[in-house]
């Protein structure tokens, strides 16, 4: 009686084991595959500036993600800086 069990025992764990093996976990697509929106027809790159410095009596549009209170429009000082709110 005592093998019976045995056998029993063992061949209920071999099938839990084959059961949870037999089919592999699907896999998922990454993100950035889904993140990236497919080309335009037709669409001709924009030619680059060389580069641009920014400087005194420019304006940047500083944008705080989340924080629409601290975004704002502020003028390049005289001396190349610029003051935002307090954080």
């Amino acid at each position: 009686m005592r093998s019976l069990s045995l056998w029993i025992a063992l061949l209920l764990s071999l099938c839990a084991t084959l059961a949870c093996t037999s089919a592999p976990p699907a896999e998922k697509p990454s993100p950035s595959a889904e993140a990236i929106p497919p080309a335009a027809p037709n669409v001709t790159a924009q030619p680059v500036a060389e580069s641009y410095i920014i400087g005194p009596g420019d304006s940047l549009q500083v944008f705080v993600w989340r924080n629409p209170e601290l975004s704002s429009t502020v003028p390049v000082r005289p001396d190349g800086k610029i003051s935002t709110p307090l954080v």
